[in-house]
């Protein structure tokens, strides 16, 4: 990470872009405990159990997200159709199940939502360095909307741009898309994930710096960092010219 950074031209770069779940805030976790309220709710109601509920949601999760969220659509929509699916495997077919199942995962994922360490500190550190803060994620707009405004996150972030809005997959040109609206080389740009692949390897190949937060997989051969903080500190260390932080 320390030659990555001392390497990277600090000067040059215009803008910062940061993935959104698992590397701002811990999606996974809020999501699985969002899931489990699901679970328990319709054990409770018609007896199937939460081993058999979690199975069959991971079989039309899988399918459902080979499309990286390019639908242009609200994400209760998205979550419907899945919640639809579930039920119908299980033979339930009350009136107001899919409803409230879409309420009680809302509710359930608002209140795990939780930012990881370092997050909001890497984005003032990027605001005032003078850079251009990006979210550059996949999912539904109005999703990571909501979630940088509960995480208290959205006046720290320039831009927000999804797969969703775009119809765009990081792997599919959401990169190349983002970096010609802004008007912004690739070259300048320096992007921070925690997907290998999507941050990683896509952000790469669309001539963006790329640096990948969390666990460590030495199989790509990319930029690492552990947390966030690692990021800060060479953010602070490496301050912006005069001229860009007197915006000029």
């Amino acid at each position: 990470m320390q030659d990555f950074l001392t390497r990277l031209d600090r000067q040059s770069l215009k803008a910062i872009s940061f993935d959104l779940d698992d590397t701002l805030h811990a999606y996974r976790n809020a999501a699985s405990a969002a899931m489990d309220a699901v679970y328990v709710y319709i054990a409770e109601e018609y007896g199937r159990s939460p081993e058999s509920l979690h199975t069959a949601y991971a079989d039309i999760l899988a399918n459902a997200q080979s499309l990286h969220f390019t639908e242009d659509k609200p994400a209760r929509e998205y979550r419907r159709s899945r919640f639809d699916a579930l039920l119908q495997h299980f033979s339930i077919v009350g009136l107001h199940d899919t409803e409230n199942c879409l309420d009680i995962y809302q509710d359930a994922l608002d209140a795990n939502m939780v930012p990881l360490p370092g997050a909001k500190e890497a984005l003032v550190a990027a605001n005032e360095a003078g850079l251009t803060t990006l979210v550059v994620t996949e999912g539904p707009t109005d999703a990571q909307q909501h979630a940088l405004e509960l995480l208290g996150m959205a006046p720290l972030v320039t831009h927000l741009r999804t797969s969703s809005q775009t119809g765009l997959c990081k792997e599919g040109g959401l990169y190349q898309h983002v970096a010609s609206e802004l008007k912004i080389p690739g070259s300048q740009i320096l992007h921070v994930g925690d997907n290998p692949e999507r941050d990683g390897r896509a952000a790469k190949k669309a001539g963006w710096h790329a640096l990948i937060v969390g666990k460590d997989d030495n199989r790509y051969g990319l930029p690492h960092i552990a947390e966030l903080s690692e990021l800060t500190d060479w953010l602070n260390k490496n301050p912006a010219p005069a001229a860009m932080r007197r915006g000029i």
